[in-house]
């Protein structure tokens, strides 16, 4: 599918909604200009979940 991207990020502060306003108008300005076209790259907003990382020696039965 070349229509959306998977991306791990871990921030120090809690500005993703910034950050990833940034990448995505970023990356479609120069989508679009590099293929000569005009309109939305994305479709629908991204998602932003929250990963915990196992506890470090648990038992992964």
């Amino acid at each position: 599918m070349s229509n959306h991207y998977h991306l791990c990020l871990e921030t120090p502060q809690p500005n993703l909604v910034a950050g990833m306003r940034w990448l995505q108008a970023t990356f479609s300005v120069r989508f679009n200009r590099f293929r000569n076209e005009r309109g939305h790259v994305f479709q629908g907003r991204y998602k932003a979940l929250l990963i915990v990382p196992d506890a470090v020696g648990a038992d992964r039965s």
